[in-house]
């Protein structure tokens, strides 16, 4: 399965931190296009652990 992931997260006290967070998961297992978004391929299984 081919998924385009798009993030936003509003930075308050602890935005800074939990979108680098998201950002380290999402590098491991897609490709960075842009500042938070990403792409790539993804089986369905592991896309139902996540849903």
């Amino acid at each position: 399965m081919y998924i385009i992931l798009i993030y936003d997260i509003a930075q308050d006290n602890g935005g800074a931190k939990v979108s680098r967070n998201i950002f380290k998961i999402c590098k491991k297992y897609l490709t960075h296009v842009q500042k938070s978004v990403f792409e790539g391929e993804i089986t369905p299984a592991y896309w139902q652990n996540y849903e």
